[in-house]
């Protein structure tokens, strides 16, 4: 790996700075070539190595005597022969194949702000455009493959590269205060994304919709602040959504895959020695 860093101190609450980053993965060859029913050659179950530079710039400033922070940064990577997994509809197995190039670029904004003391406010703000700039040998979904004689591709060039969204951001907000010896410390969460499709085939049918998650906390530490004890809950509004989905048809038009976890609720305690 290459790396050049620059870095521009104004002030010492403001630094500016550029990075360029210059690596790779190595190729190699798919477990799954020795898979039952797997007709591939040698060629076609070796992947290249993966290549990518990145670019990165930014500045972090410290604001209202540190009580506000405020980071944003700008990247781009650039990769070449990029790795991924793709879906075998003859050997009903994953397999690692290298799509042409692909884009990642976006913008993100941090901030922090601490109004009063014991109350701490973040927010986070995420856009990503991310997408495939030549991928014509993707899988294909099992509509298009039972429409198409083998061995069936996908071009997926132009088209987002799978579970990015668009837009993703954080929201929080803690308040510490005391009650008697206790330091009591309540927090919530919110996390927002845009849709997204959780597949590795573009199949259309499994487009997952835009959702916000809220999560909630209360932690107990004693004056000693030798142990904690916290409660806490997540995802308190039972959203149902999809993580991954894999590219098998289970039966016409059903896909096996993943939810994320449901309502969740629990005791976390923890202690110093």
């Amino acid at each position: 790996m290459l790396q050049a860093i620059v870095t521009l101190q104004p002030t010492g609450d403001h630094n500016l700075f550029a990075k360029v980053v210059k690596g790779n993965k190595a190729g190699g060859v798919d477990s799954q070539y020795a898979a039952p029913g797997n007709l591939a050659n040698v060629a076609s179950a070796t992947f290249k190595a993966e290549e990518a530079l990145s670019y990165e710039v930014g500045f972090k400033s410290y604001l209202l005597d540190g009580r506000l922070s405020f980071d944003v940064a700008v990247f781009r990577t650039d990769y070449e022969d990029l790795q991924v997994n793709s879906f075998n509809l003859v050997t009903n197995s994953f397999e690692v194949r290298n799509a042409g190039t692909s884009v990642s670029q976006g913008i993100e904004l941090d901030t922090a702000w601490r109004p009063v003391e014991g109350m701490q406010l973040n927010l986070s703000v995420a856009y990503l455009d991310a997408y495939y700039d030549s991928f014509p040998l993707a899988s294909c979904t099992p509509e298009q493959a039972a429409a198409v004689p083998a061995p069936c591709f996908n071009d997926l060039s132009g088209e987002p590269t799978p579970f990015n969204s668009k837009w993703t951001g954080t929201a929080g907000a803690e308040y510490r205060f005391r009650v008697g010896g206790l330091s009591v410390t309540p927090r919530i969460d919110l996390s927002s994304r845009s849709d997204y499709n959780p597949t590795t085939n573009g199949d259309p049918l499994l487009d997952q919709s835009g959702f916000t998650l809220v999560d909630a906390r209360i932690d107990f530490v004693p004056a000693s602040e030798r142990f904690t004890v916290g409660l806490f809950g997540k995802n308190l509004t039972d959203e149902i959504y999809t993580e991954f989905v894999g590219g098998a048809a289970f039966l016409n038009r059903v896909r096996p895959g993943d939810t994320g976890r449901a309502r969740q609720f629990g005791i976390q305690a923890g202690i110093e020695f």
